[in-house]
């Protein structure tokens, strides 16, 4: 009964939200800036004899590469590629689970750096000494106190990196799970919108969040208190996978609920499906035909053998009666007169 009057304003929300594909990843792909271009050009000493009678204020060939070379060294220091941070797993991280959190810098990277959001505020976690691409940072305890907002960088020998994209790393099984409605399987077609509802029938949480199995995380469109509805689409076969929502509150937007039931979502593509109907359909008649070929030939052939192997015994048997002595089958002699 609760969980009737739980789902019952399903059909009554309505929201044009967008889907999955205008939210962002927590690991996202890494690629470095491109570095300014310097507008650094070689000048000349030629001229007439009044530019060349002002040699003082003209710079050598040697002495300019020199300050052009500083100028495009002293660009790279400040710019550095965007240090990469994502999590191994994916974030949400059940409670008392293990994560590791990977830092990735470049091939000149020395040292890591890992910090936390803090009171509106990044303090330093962990520093590690390593000479690689990659820095790994272990947390062997998930819990309330280790979730949060983290961020990174990497020193080389000109300095310090900037800090990367916040990572959100999201602690669950705090509270009791929501439930996701509708079911267990969902099959729609493609380019349809899914509306989907995460309910919580005791708790009453200030937020809740929808997430799918590739680790994207989609916010509601509507929300009420004890329940959000989340709208995805239209859809195409990236939608396809297991989605699962969760509950929390705004003092602990890390500390998540248990997981709700998994959805199974299935986006179908009929044009493609009917078309592979078809061609099955056609390739069983064409195989149906062909034996029905075969058949109505063995019968054909067996037949006509026999029809002429019996003329042929009739025509013997004739030739013999009339050639052949009575007592002497098989051996020929010619009457006498």
């Amino acid at each position: 009964m609760r969980e009737a009057q739980c789902f019952k304003t399903l059909g009554v929300l309505e929201s044009s939200h967008q889907g999955l594909g205008g939210n962002a990843h927590l690991v996202s792909s890494w690629a470095p800036p491109a570095l300014p271009e310097l507008s650094c050009q070689n000048h000349s000493l030629g001229g007439n004899r009044e530019e060349r009678r002002n040699s003082d204020l003209i710079l050598p060939v040697d002495l300019l590469s020199v300050f052009c070379l500083g100028q495009k060294i002293q660009a790279q220091k400040g710019d550095l590629p965007l240090p990469a941070i994502f999590a191994k797993p994916s974030s949400p991280i059940p409670w008392n689970e293990p994560v590791t959190i990977l830092c990735r810098g470049t091939n000149l990277s020395y040292l890591y750096q890992l910090d936390v959001l803090r009171n509106s505020t990044y303090t330093q976690v962990e520093k590690k000494l390593v000479l690689q691409e990659e820095a790994e940072f272990t947390i062997n305890h998930m819990d309330a106190s280790t979730a949060g907002r983290y961020q990174c960088r990497y020193r080389v020998k000109t300095g310090w990196s900037p800090h990367s994209r916040a990572l959100d790393l999201v602690v669950t099984g705090s509270h009791e799970k929501p439930r996701l409605a509708p079911g267990q399987r969902l099959v729609v077609k493609l380019g349809e919108t899914v509306p989907l509802q995460c309910c919580s029938e005791h708790s009453l949480f200030d937020g809740f969040s929808l997430t799918a199995d590739n680790g994207r995380t989609l916010a509601p469109c509507r929300h009420d208190g004890h329940q959000s509805l989340f709208t995805l689409g239209p859809v195409d076969a990236g939608f396809s996978g297991n989605y699962s929502c969760y509950g929390w509150h705004n003092n602990t937007p890390y500390v998540w609920s248990a997981p709700s039931n998994a959805l199974e979502l299935v986006v179908t593509d009929y044009t493609v499906e009917n078309l592979i109907r078809m061609g099955t359909s056609g390739l069983v008649l064409v195989a149906l035909l062909a034996l029905l070929a075969e058949s109505w030939h063995s019968r054909q052939v067996p037949s006509g053998g026999d029809g002429k192997h019996q003329s042929t015994r009739t025509h013997q048997a004739a030739w013999s009666s009339e050639g052949a002595p009575t007592g002497h089958s098989g051996h020929w002699a010619p009457k006498q007169t």
